[in-house]
């Protein structure tokens, strides 16, 4: 059989399949399927629609690869010569994806491009009041009144509820660079919540993605990032392996270009360019992807606050 035709491999899989060789396939979800390789290191096979993920191999038509085989949870995988091969299936791993090599803009430009994000993914997240996460992080935010819920949201789930109540704590304990408080906060959040990834751990992943796209692309270096890298390692329990890749790429400064694509789109782009790579992301997993997007609009909004307080700003 001939080699799927890739789309992206993910930065991190090569040093993973290099070191341990050979591991089990350990979940398979929506035409995308978990590998566990050795000390609990996910690589995640999916396709390409989803975008690159650090821990990931993006391959096209994945759908109809697995159609013609039978592939079951505990199947060996075997690394040789740069080919990751489940039986009848073969994976050449190819470089991954390029770096923006976006100039970071003037600091008073910057400003005015986060917060026309800001107002632009606002209006992105009020389309979408109807994701019962969505519904819940915009009513606990002043954005939605009671009145105003979607009727498949009433009685909001106690999960999403309490997930965002914790958000804002940990948003309050950035801003007021309450060390102590981003620690204990970061830490309940983390496997809090439903879904195979679950929900505090989704958002988590859009903001700590956000930070990072804004070190990278803006000069920032907002403190908060080494807490939360150090906050998620020490909550390696916590979560189940998938998610714990997720966040631990996140943390590491991982590129998701899915969430990239759209922070890039709601900064930089014009309008109509906002709405393809904003679907896709909600697209992903049940709520996952809507649950990034929060993620994002939570980041953007701390981006802008060190912005205008001149914090931690264009080193």
């Amino acid at each position: 059989m001939d080699l799927p035709d890739l789309a992206n491999v993910g930065e991190q899989v090569p040093a993973i399949v290099e070191e341990y060789g050979k591991g089990v396939v350990y979940s398979v979800h929506d035409n995308s399927f978990y590998c566990l390789m050795g000390n609990r290191e996910i690589i995640l096979i999916h396709d390409s629609m989803v975008g690159s993920i650090p821990f990931g191999i993006s391959v096209k038509n994945l759908g109809c690869v697995l159609s013609k085989f039978n592939l079951l949870s505990g199947m060996l995988v075997k690394y040789s010569e740069g080919t990751l091969a489940i039986p009848k299936i073969k994976f050449k791993l190819t470089l991954g994806e390029a770096p923006s090599k976006r100039k970071p803009p003037t600091k008073l430009i910057s400003q005015d491009l986060i917060l026309s994000a800001i107002l632009r993914l606002q209006q992105i997240l009020k389309e979408n009041s109807n994701n019962e996460s969505i519904a819940c992080f915009m009513h606990l935010n002043g954005d939605l009144t009671e009145t105003r819920l979607p009727k498949e949201c009433k009685g909001l789930n106690p999960f999403c509820k309490e997930v965002c109540r914790r958000l804002d704590l940990l948003v309050k304990a950035i801003e007021e660079k309450n060390n102590v408080l981003i620690k204990s906060v970061t830490g309940s959040l983390i496997g809090l919540g439903v879904g195979l990834t679950p929900s505090a751990d989704d958002v988590l992943v859009g903001l700590i993605s956000t930070l990072h796209y804004g070190q990278r692309v803006f000069g920032y270096k907002n403190r908060a990032l080494c807490l939360l890298y150090k906050s998620v390692l020490e909550c390696k329990g916590r979560t189940n392996p998938i998610s714990w890749a997720y966040l631990n790429s996140a943390v590491l400064g991982g590129r998701f270009s899915l969430i990239e694509k759209v922070i890039e789109a709601l900064l930089f782009q014009p309008e109509k360019a906002i709405e393809e790579p904003t679907n896709k992301l909600l697209s992903v997993g049940s709520n996952s992807g809507s649950e990034m997007l929060m993620g994002i609009s939570l980041g953007l909004n701390l981006l802008l606050n060190d912005n205008v307080a001149g914090v931690d700003a264009h080193v």
